[in-house]
């Protein structure tokens, strides 16, 4: 899965991360803490900002932090899903 963070609208970085079998529960964590899978060192966001879950072949955003914003292809929501592309 390739993951683009981005700052005001500009890719700051991309990550690319390997998942095992997709049909598998999966999760992969986004923040500031070393104990992330994808670490972005910015102090606009958490420690613990959200989490991307794989249930039943199917990945899901999930915001974890109650402070700051997640949004995807510009949509903001505390959990939403990603779609392919």
């Amino acid at each position: 899965m390739r993951l683009t963070v981005l700052k005001n609208h500009v890719p700051i970085n991309e990550f690319l991360v390997e998942t095992p079998d997709h049909r598998e529960r999966y999760e992969i964590y986004v923040g500031r803490s070393e104990d992330c899978h994808v670490l972005i060192e910015d102090p606009l966001i958490s420690r613990h900002h959200f989490v991307l879950k794989n249930e039943d072949g199917k990945w899901f955003c999930e915001k974890l932090s109650q402070l700051g914003l997640v949004s995807l292809n510009g949509s903001s929501a505390n959990r939403i899903q990603v779609q392919e592309g």
